[in-house]
């Protein structure tokens, strides 16, 4: 089982919308960076977030993680929460530097297992050009 690489970027991204957003959680899509793709089995990853650069200080407001289910043809939040909550990583709270320049986070994520797709949301970035990477990694059991 590799991971799965959810993006590598310096903006802050919406919400999914279409049923292309995000990324493909299985091994079978071609649009997967080579070796990566979990087993139709894997209900659990964890999900690493982190920046690789930037400089002021760093922050996200939020991360907010979305699965795609391919039966209903809808996004939805992934976790617990109130409506205007619901998803949102890291008990809702903001990701801010654990030391100068670097913000990282990591979180179990459980329901993996129906979804076809996976996007993160993220909200206000602070900071000088902080370029972020988030991947989701299967739990090996």
């Amino acid at each position: 089982m590799a991971r799965v690489t959810v993006f590598e970027a310096a903006v802050s991204k919406a919400a999914p919308s279409a049923a292309a957003d995000g990324v493909s959680l299985r091994k079978a899509s071609g649009e997967l960076n080579p070796g990566e793709g979990f087993d139709d089995d894997v209900e659990e990853a964890i999900l690493y977030f982190f920046n690789d650069a930037g400089t002021g200080v760093v922050s996200v407001s939020f991360i907010r993680a979305w699965i795609y289910h391919p039966k209903s043809a809808k996004w939805f939040p992934l976790g617990n929460g109130t409506a205007g909550d619901k998803g949102k990583l890291n008990d809702g709270a903001a990701l801010n530097e654990v030391s100068t320049d670097l913000v990282v986070h990591a979180e179990m994520l459980r329901g993996l297992g129906a979804a076809a797709r996976f996007a993160i949301e993220t909200g206000t970035i602070t900071g000088t050009t902080p370029t972020w990477t988030c991947y989701l990694e299967p739990v090996r059991r």
